[in-house]
Parts: structure tokens; sequence; C-alpha cells
């Protein structure tokens, strides 16, 4: 019942409650807030190459069950992705840039990069909003401005289910002048259906990969392959604020980032400099910002499997019970002991592999 009065606008969630008593008591009585379910399934975007005198790649997704889904829960159909699969007819095909708590965030690939997972410049791209499970879409129009003059540097999605039903999207941009250029902050909200100039601007930030924006716990989080610090942004403050970086492994100059996202609560980073190493950590940054510690330790060296290369795909966090946090890769070969899509629980060390039998070229 919270998840399906959570899709209503709060004036109208509020006259729900004079139905009944116990609609009124779950509506108004503790704060109204659903938990975030477990991921139980990845959703695993491939890549097809086509021969002839035109070179345009076609794009499959892929849904794999992770064995996590909860028995208590009804069973929820794997999503269809029909607005994925339809639009992949050319290189301008619609494509996932990322995904946040349920929601999709697809561009228009109309640029000449056809396996980069991030334009040049996106402004001029069309960017979709997409909802698998009820297979809906919504056109975001562009920040107006002159296509000229801005160069878009990132589109980051801001979505928490469980405290509001709408979404926001944080674009950066740098707009050039006659002579001087800056960076702007505009927000994009669903609720209102248009954008808004933010205040707010980064300082210093040209060692920031904005490209690979994380949301958590209300803000969007960016890593540095060099520095000790990064940025993330609160949506709600529109404000900037510094965040520590773990140490760079293996006393190099440049991280190597394998993995930037966030699980069960934790915003997880996974780097290493070795082609494919048999044992790496997995760092989780702390509540306050205080730094980062390793929360989990990987180690293959004592498998019967012999992984000899690998791709990091995800990391899924147990939450309560660390008995079903997850390490999920892929290793390339068909049909073989050690080969295809494998979960590595980070509690037991015990592999299993996927019974997915396609090859895969490129995942999000």
């Amino acid at each position: 019942m919270n998840i399906i009065l959570s899709t209503l606008r709060k004036k109208r969630r509020f006259r729900c409650a004079v139905v009944c008593k116990t609609w009124y008591i779950l509506i108004t009585g503790k704060p109204f807030k659903m938990k975030l379910p477990q991921p139980s399934d990845l959703v695993i975007q491939r890549y097809t190459r086509r021969t002839g005198p035109l070179y345009f790649p076609t794009i499959k997704y892929l849904t794999v069950s992770l064995g996590t889904k909860n028995p208590a829960l009804p069973e929820i159909s794997q999503p269809p992705l029909h607005f994925l699969e339809a639009n992949d007819i050319h290189a301008h095909g619609i494509r996932i840039s990322q995904s946040c708590n349920g929601l999709f965030l697809c561009p228009a690939d109309i640029t000449n990069n056809y396996l980069s997972p991030h334009a040049k410049n996106n402004a001029h791209v069309k960017h979709y909003v997409y909802n698998p499970t009820t297979n809906k879409t919504r056109l975001i129009p562009l920040p107006s401005l002159d296509y000229y003059k801005r160069h878009v540097t990132a589109m980051n999605l801001a979505f928490d289910p469980s405290n509001s039903p709408h979404y926001k999207i944080v674009s950066l941009s740098t707009i050039n002048e006659t002579f001087f250029s800056y960076t702007q902050v505009d927000i994009y909200s669903s609720e209102t259906w248009s954008w808004k100039v933010s205040k707010a601007f980064p300082k210093n930030c040209s060692h920031v990969d904005f490209s690979r924006g994380v949301f958590l716990n209300g803000s969007i989080h960016w890593p540095s392959y060099t520095e000790d610090s990064s940025y993330y942004f609160h949506v709600e403050n529109e404000c900037f604020k510094l965040m520590p970086m773990p140490p760079v492994q293996d006393q190099r100059s440049r991280r190597s980032i394998r993995f930037f996202d966030e699980s069960g609560g934790w915003l997880l980073l996974i780097d290493f400099h070795e082609p494919f190493p048999t044992k790496f950590d997995v760092f989780g940054m702390e509540n306050d910002y205080s730094g980062w510690s390793v929360k989990y330790r990987v180690d293959f060296s004592l498998r019967t499997w012999f992984i000899e290369k690998f791709h990091v795909m995800s990391v899924i966090c147990g939450g309560d019970d660390e008995d079903d946090s997850l390490l999920v890769i892929y290793v390339p070969g068909r049909d073989k002991a050690g080969k295809g899509l494998l979960t590595y629980n980070l509690s037991n060390t015990k592999l299993k592999k996927s019974d997915i039998k396609e090859e895969l070229i490129f995942q999000v």
C-alpha cells in the first residue's frame, strides 16, 4: 500500500486519508516513507557488431536474476524494456547512461562514438527518463541556451521514491562567452516540468569526472582520478561539498577506477591497476564523509575456477544480511567453467555461474 500511495502527489495522498481509519493512520501517523528493496536483477546492455558498408552496432538488453529475491514478497515479472528495444534501429538509438532507483536516464546517441557511454557534448542530444516497470517514457526538454555556447559536461538523474515520487535531473555545462567561460548548473524537476538555473557552481573542478555521477542520500557524487578529494552536490540544498577520495593504489599517480556506484546505502569504489588481479578491495564511503574504509576483500586465488581476466559489472550490498552481498563479474568466453557472468559471494567467497549464454561486449 505504501508503494501505491507514494505514487500520488502529496495533496491527493492526504485526500485518501479520509477513506478509512487504516489509511488515515498509514498516511498521517508516522513519516510516510517506504524502504527501497534490494536489487534482484541486473540489466545488461549488450552490443552486437554489424557488418557491411555502414557500421552500426545493435544494442540488446538482458535482464539477469541475481538470486536475491525475497520469497516473502510477491513475484514481479522482469521489465520488458520495449522502449529501448524499439528505438534500437540505427546508430541514433536509445541507450542507458544512468539508472537511479528504478528509473533510467536515456540519451539518444547521435554522435559518432557509438560505443562510448558518454557523448562529447550533450547540448543537442535528446534525453528521456524511462520507467521499465510501467514502460512509460518522458522526453526531457533541453535547457534553454544557444547550443554553440553550451558544452554539457554531465546529465545526472536524482530520484528517491522513499522521499518523493518526483525526480530531478542535474545538468552541468560549460558556458563559453566571447572572452570568458564559466560552469553552470541547471536543475530539471518532474514536479514542475521545467528547468531552473542554480546559483551553485564547483570551484577548481578540472580533476573531477562529472560523467560518472552517482545519486545517494540526496546527493550526486563524482570521483577524481588524481586528487585526494572530489565533489558531491546536494540536490535539495543546491550546494557543492568536498568529499575525500581513497589513496591511490600501488603507489601510482592516477587511480584506475573499475567501479563507482552505490548499493545498500553505501557509496562504493573499486580501484586496481593490474590488468586482472586475483586480490583487491572494495572501498565504502563513511556516512559522515570522513573517509573511505575497506568494506569487502576479494580473493580469487583460492577458487577452483581460474579467472584469467574479468570485468567488474556490479556490487550488490546485502544490507542487514551481509551473506547476500555479491560481486558480479564477467569473464569473456562461452559454456566453460569460470567463463561468462559470475556472482562472487563477498561473505563466503563462493562463485556461481549465471545461466546467461550470450557473449557480452559492453555493459551499463
